[in-house]
């Protein structure tokens, strides 16, 4: 990356901008890259948005033990549990829009709005996520009491719709294994129900789908980005070899 373009960036941004930018090893979150629903993470500073500082991901399962008289327990594995995810942001103000992500996360979690969550260029489960908690706090203010330094933590859960959770190949519960056959028999009814889970699965895959598009478009605008600042980089370094010749 070239340094006169970072210096240029940086004389452009806030003395708590420089800041956070010094201290921050783009190698080592480079990786990092994903996005959920129309929140993006992206390992560019040139593009307005924010990267993870810290992904934690919970994977589980459910066992039960039965005690046997004389004889060692015996260990039964039941299911696997929903996965868990952790991010943790910091976003500084001529970076991110703070009071916007504070909205979205917000309207994320309320809602109870679910999507592909996509870390690493790789989806994290087949399934979608929803954020299931939101905590920010802010770090910094400016003389108007508007935040300028905030720090972001979402915790995410798996998403399985309920019937999902009744086919056999799906993650089943204490309460689909209860109500599996006959909850959604008499609610739904056997053909109606099939009907209802394709649509379900369809709505789903279409989720999936308009995620990676949205992904891959990203990646191609970040890809552009770097590839016009690299090009700077080179008419930049002409320029002065021409004037030290000269």
């Amino acid at each position: 990356m070239s340094l006169l373009i970072i210096e240029k960036t940086l004389n452009s941004v806030g003395h708590l901008a420089k800041d956070f930018l010094d201290n921050y090893n783009l190698t080592e979150h480079i990786a990092n890259i994903g996005c959920f629903g129309d929140i993006s993470f992206i390992s560019n500073r040139y593009m307005g948005v924010f990267t993870p500082t810290n992904v934690s991901v919970d994977i589980s399962n459910k066992t039960e033990t039965f005690e046997n008289l004389g004889a060692e327990p015996q260990t039964e594995f039941r299911n696997r549990n929903l996965r868990k995810v952790s991010l943790q942001f910091k976003a500084v103000r001529e970076l991110v829009n703070i009071q916007t992500t504070i909205r979205k996360f917000t309207e994320k979690v309320e809602n109870g709005e679910h999507y592909p969550l996509i870390i690493g260029g790789i989806p994290l489960s087949k399934n979608s996520y929803f954020a299931r908690n939101f905590k920010y706090t802010i770090k910094e203010t400016d003389w108007l009491g508007r935040a300028e330094v905030a720090e972001f933590s979402v915790d995410f859960e798996e998403y399985i719709p309920v019937l999902l959770r009744t086919n056999k190949n799906s993650i089943p519960t204490e309460e689909s294994e209860v109500t599996a056959d006959t909850s959604t028999k008499d609610e739904l009814g056997g053909e109606e129900a099939e009907a209802e889970y394709a649509r379900e699965e369809a709505e789903a895959q279409k989720e999936w789908d308009e995620a990676e598009a949205e992904y891959a478009r990203e990646e191609a605008e970040a890809q552009k980005e770097w590839d016009e600042a690299e090009a700077e980089y080179a008419r930049e370094e002409a320029e002065a070899r021409k004037e030290w010749r000269e």
